[in-house]
């Protein structure tokens, strides 16, 4: 949701990735609209706590969308408990950040969910 965290994982994405797109959106609802907008988009970074629609709504927006179900969401969130994780999991979330977030965090797990994107393409 915050500005700052959005240059971060778009700067991230955007230096270490080619041929990729990022779209950005100020809360859960926006998230929504955007993924309306553009269905295949593979991955998402989210924050669990946002404004209008937070990020366990949104998630679970997204399961309920049959067209989503390829997304791999990936939450960032200054709750570090493992029931926390574990929640996110049930949810569907293939990834954890934990805030502050910084480029070398969002890299590795970005690499990964697009490894699994990859993966299921040649399935």
């Amino acid at each position: 949701d915050s500005s700052t965290m959005r240059i971060i994982i778009k700067n991230a994405i955007l230096n270490n990735f080619e041929n990729v797109e990022v779209y950005e959106a100020k809360d859960g609802k926006k998230a929504l609209e955007v993924l309306e907008k553009n269905p295949d988009i593979n991955i998402v970074f989210m924050d669990w706590n946002m404004p209008v629609m937070n990020g366990r709504d949104a998630v679970i927006k997204i399961r309920e969308n049959e067209k989503f179900n390829h997304i791999k969401i990936i939450m960032a969130t200054t709750e570090g408990s493992s029931d926390k994780a574990k929640e996110m999991i049930n949810y569907g979330v293939k990834g954890y950040l934990v805030k502050p977030l910084k480029p070398s965090s969002v890299v590795p797990v970005a690499e990964k969910m697009i490894e699994l994107v990859k993966e299921e393409r040649n399935v």
